[in-house]
């Protein structure tokens, strides 16, 4: 890229065409003035023809006034030849800029030669490329708003349901014993304290606290077991923590209370309750893998719903603020995802585009 200092001076190149037509100019005069003369020398000794002084003198004023005609002529030709390029050269700069109003900021207005025009075309092509790449982040940023406002939304549901559902149980069975009973206010207000934070989270997306958890795996078993107690009243769970270590852990809670609450709403909404969910938890070599089999409901059953894949995608970016990722298999009427995490590396705020990146490949992967 040329800078201001190396570019040339428009009005000296016109002034250097100038000279240069005007050169070329005297020379043609001299040319065809010396050689017409020689011409008609010869032709006029060839035929033994003899003219007097007032003859030579009109004769010669005429071809000087000819000659000097033709090398007008040539200056004009060659002169605005040269400044017509410059010319057609403004003028496509100023299509450039009628296409880039007209057509988007994607129009690249062509570089030509080295003068203020060419670091005229330049600047505007660095504009229209500094407001597209702008506007193309701000629509990424727009777009991963508003897919956190989509997650954050989804997971507020899983514990307003077990709320509402739990609340009415209390409702409906008002003789239960006070264990009981103190049993199910300590889930509702624990799931009302979730929900709380949750909407902490969607009015300020960027708090991402992180706790140093001495014991993940008693973490990890404490959902697990958070887990069951929700979905047993309509499926089995086969639990597998044999390859769970002991191992500590620097995590936000509430994101990983957010995975595997997906994961309880995805069974619930999507998996045959006739046969068993496996899930199996393991920790090796640094990475946490949480990884979920069910059997998917038949397509004529009556608690078929068409998949959003709504907790899918909130799973995903969770995983990606840990350097993890899922990854999902369909066959044989059997899902299983597998959620893939760093637990220990610190959480970083990654750049937009290492953002939408993840998404992106998430999503191929779902």
């Amino acid at each position: 890229m040329l800078t201001n200092s190396s570019h040339r001076k428009l009005s000296l190149e016109i002034l250097g065409l100038f000279f240069l037509s005007f050169l070329i100019a005297v020379f043609s005069y001299g040319f065809l003035y010396y050689t017409s003369c020689a011409i008609l020398n010869s032709r006029l000794i060839a035929r033994g023809v003899s003219l007097n002084d007032l003859h030579i003198t009109i004769f010669y004023t005429w071809l000087r006034n000819l000659c000097l005609i033709a090398s007008m002529v040539i200056f004009s030709a060659l002169f605005f030849f040269f400044v017509g390029q410059k010319l057609i050269y403004i003028i496509t700069i100023i299509r450039g800029v009628q296409q880039l109003r007209e057509d988007g900021l994607e129009v690249q207005i062509p570089v030509e030669g080295n003068d203020e025009l060419t670091e005229l075309a330049e600047s505007i092509n660095k504009l229209s490329a500094s407001i597209l790449y702008h506007r193309q982040v701000e629509e990424q940023m727009q777009q991963e708003k508003d897919e956190l406002i989509r997650g954050l939304s989804h997971d507020i549901k899983n514990p307003l349901t077990s709320v509402i559902s739990y609340t009415q149980f209390l409702l409906e069975h008002p003789g239960l014993d006070r264990t009981q009973t103190d049993d199910y206010l300590h889930i509702i207000r624990d799931k009302s304290e979730q929900i709380r934070v949750l909407i902490g989270l969607l009015l300020s997306p960027a708090q991402q606290d992180t706790q140093f958890l001495p014991d993940g795996r008693l973490f990890l078993q404490q959902l697990l077991e958070e887990m069951e107690a929700d979905l047993e009243d309509h499926f089995q769970l086969e639990i597998d923590t044999q390859q769970l270590p002991e191992f500590s852990a620097q995590m936000n809670v509430q994101d990983v209370q957010r995975i595997f609450e997906n994961l309880s709403s995805n069974i619930l909404k999507y998996a045959d309750p006739a046969f068993p969910v496996q899930i199996q938890a393991q920790f090796d070599d640094q990475v946490l893998m949480i990884r979920q089999q069910n059997h998917i409901l038949p397509p004529d059953s009556s608690r078929q719903v068409d998949s959003t894949r709504i907790g899918l995608r909130s799973i995903a970016l969770l995983a990606h603020r840990y350097h993890g990722g899922i990854h999902t298999e369909e066959a044989d009427g059997i899902f299983c995802i597998t959620v893939r995490l760093m637990p220990n590396p610190p959480v970083t705020l990654e750049s937009s585009t290492d953002l939408q990146n993840s998404s992106e490949s998430s999503a191929e992967n779902i």
